[in-house]
């Protein structure tokens, strides 16, 4: 009876770490995909006040 709780319990202990690394992935993406959109506004106006508009909408939105 022991050893299947301390199986039990790593795997609740796994299963919570799996759980808060996707979210630091998934919060990487989501920094990294804005940060690209960002540099892509940049490059394709080719004007900083755009880039500026761009960084100012995704920090409201």
């Amino acid at each position: 009876m022991r050893s299947t709780n301390k199986i039990k319990r790593c795997d609740y202990i796994s299963l919570t770490e799996i759980r808060a690394k996707f979210h630091a992935v998934n919060f990487h993406i989501k920094t990294v995909v804005s940060m690209y959109k960002l540099a892509l506004t940049g490059y394709l106006e080719k004007d900083a006040t755009e880039l500026n508009e761009g960084r100012q909408n995704l920090s409201i939105g």
